[in-house]
Parts: structure tokens; sequence; C-alpha cells
């Protein structure tokens, strides 16, 4: 379970690691990635990835064969498709972590071509709440933080949780290059600690009732921070 003390620089963290699914051809995001793993004493990840931080190219262009195309994707970087084991895309699960993003005020940006539940949303959306509650916390809101973390053990309960670890397994499996294996292995053993002890549920939130429809004053998920 995460607790507030628990985001204690959760915010860097999903910066860091949210960065390889969206900008997965620029060196800042290897740049900034092996500097957290220089901070957190994770030597091979920060090695691997200072090997990057003058061009980025060779990890995109593995990055794009496992998870974007074109071509057959090697390692799906979406959640219907590892909780239905087929390759049908947008199905309910899509819809309900749409519905996780608009509770909080949340849309998707539509100059991205990428659907709600792939890899890279899903943990921008957990790097949203943790800047939220980073602000709350230094504000003094302790009831709007004890929210914002019920928010993320339920959204790793009812999403992420049910699939983190397996599309992990596979991307650190599939990589071509060992930046990616170790970006992988680490954020996997990273998200398991973060919410240890939540119990995954059977239940998604919005699948009982309509789907929330963002205003046009929602926040993008891929608003700079």
């Amino acid at each position: 379970m995460v607790t507030r003390e628990g985001w204690a620089g959760a915010r860097d963290f999903f910066l860091a690691f949210k960065e390889g699914c969206q900008n997965a051809g620029k060196k800042e995001t290897f740049q900034r990635l092996s500097s957290w793993a220089q901070n957190h004493g994770e030597e091979a990840l920060a090695r691997v990835a200072g090997k990057f931080a003058g061009s980025a190219e060779a990890a995109e262009v593995d990055f794009n064969r496992m998870c974007i195309g074109p071509g057959k994707l090697t390692v799906p970087p979406y959640e219907s498709v590892w909780r239905t084991h087929t390759r049908i895309l947008n199905n309910r699960y899509s819809a309900a972590v749409l519905h996780s993003y608009a509770e909080v005020g949340l849309a998707l940006d539509p100059r991205f071509n990428e659907m709600a539940d792939f890899f890279g949303n899903e943990l921008e959306f957990l790097y949203y709440l943790a800047s939220l509650l980073q602000a709350h916390e230094k504000a003094g809101h302790a009831e709007v933080c004890e929210a914002l973390a019920e928010a993320a053990d339920r959204f790793w309960a009812e999403h992420l949780g049910h699939w983190a670890h397996d599309f992990l397994l596979a991307f650190a499996q599939d990589a071509q290059e060992e930046v990616w294996k170790e970006w992988a292995r680490v954020l996997d053993r990273k998200l398991s600690s973060l919410f240890e002890g939540v119990s995954l549920s059977q239940d998604m939130t919005g699948m009982e009732k309509t789907i929330a429809v963002p205003s046009a004053n929602s926040r993008n998920c891929y608003a700079n921070h």
C-alpha cells in the first residue's frame, strides 16, 4: 500500500521511467534516467543509460521494434492486450483506464497517437498523481494527499498491477539494447516495492456506470509538468 510517506521521491521516479516510453528517441530521456539511477544506487542502469546521453537513435529503434512499429509488435504495450491475451485493442479495459484519468481531470492529448491503456500513459497517470500529492503535501492538505494515495493504490489494483510485471518481463527478454533490459528490471522491482501489499481487484471503476466524458478544460496526459 502506498502511504503518503511512501510517495517521497515517487514523482522523480515516475518521471525518469515514463519518458522511456514517451520519448525513447531523445537523449534527454537517458540523461534523466542515468541521473536518477546514479542518485538511487542503480549503478548498472546508470552506466547503460549514460551511453545514450549523446545519441538515443539505437535505443529508439529497439523500442519501436518492440512497442511502436512498423511491423508486428513483439511486446505490445497495452493493458487490453495483456489482460485479454489477444491483439484486440480499445476494449473495456481501455475504457476503464480512461475513466480513471477523467476522475482526476486528465484527458488524452489528441496530438499523440496512443490509446489510454498504453504503458507510458499509465505511468504518466501515476506521475501526475505523485506530482499532485507532492504539491498538496507541501500545502498541508492532508485529506487530499490521502485521497491521491488511495487513487494510486486503486489504479494499481484495478489496472497496472495486473499486467506490468508480465509486460516488463517480456520487454526485458526481447530487448536487444541493454539499457532497456535494465530499465525494465529496475522499473518492475520498484513498482512491486511501491505497491507492496496492494491486493489486485477484478472490479474496474467506471464499468458499473456511464464513462465520464472529460471536459474541454481537462488536463492532457502528455502536458509538460
